[in-house]
């Protein structure tokens, strides 16, 4: 599972690089595609700490099993890592107006 975050997150860098070849026609598209990759990617992320998959260094580092769910949910943007994905995110929304 987070292997596809990965590859996710790889495709929408690779399509965001698109834009400079792209007519405009195609913009609304591929961000939109971007969004879905990069929103898919968080959400594994998110299902990685709350299922306690140590697997990920991330996980590995800011979780532990005996944490209440909500802290889990909120440790994802706690760390460097998931706070870049998490504006990565927000990026993207502001992308798509």
């Amino acid at each position: 599972m987070p292997e596809l975050g990965n590859i996710l997150l790889l495709v929408a860098c690779l399509l965001s690089l698109t834009y400079l070849f792209l007519p405009l026609s195609f913009y609304r598209f591929v961000s939109s595609v971007i969004f879905f990759c990069v929103s898919i990617s968080m959400a594994i992320l998110i299902y990685c700490h709350i299922t306690n998959d140590f697997s990920l260094e991330n996980v590995y580092y800011h979780s532990h099993t005996t944490k209440p769910l909500i802290y889990k949910i909120y440790g994802v943007w706690g760390n460097k890592e998931g706070s870049m994905l998490l504006w990565t995110l927000v990026l993207v929304m502001y992308l798509l107006l």
